[in-house]
């Protein structure tokens, strides 16, 4: 039987990068996870484990919370590629 409704992806370096760009950019704007999940309109349960790294963000799940955070996933990305580009993500 498929395994449905649940985001078996693999956590990879890139995804744990992603994860610590969201929360740089939630400190910038000063903004914990259970006010971000509510203005993302993302359950909360969805984001802890995203941001918890058992789970991986889909482009609508980062475009909701770029959004959120008055950026773009592409700004959020960036920071994700250069923490992994300085070897800050293992």
């Amino acid at each position: 039987m498929p395994h449905m409704g649940t985001n078996s992806r693999e956590v990879t370096k890139e995804s744990k990068a992603l994860v610590v760009a969201i929360k740089r950019a939630m400190a910038v704007k000063d903004m914990r996870t259970p006010g971000l999940a509510k203005k993302a309109e993302i359950p909360y349960s969805t984001l802890r484990k995203i941001m918890e790294g058992r789970s991986v963000a889909d482009y609508e799940q980062l475009r909701k919370i770029a959004i959120s955070l008055n950026t773009k996933a592409s700004v959020i990305s960036a920071d994700a590629e250069q923490l992994i580009e300085k070897g800050e993500i293992r």
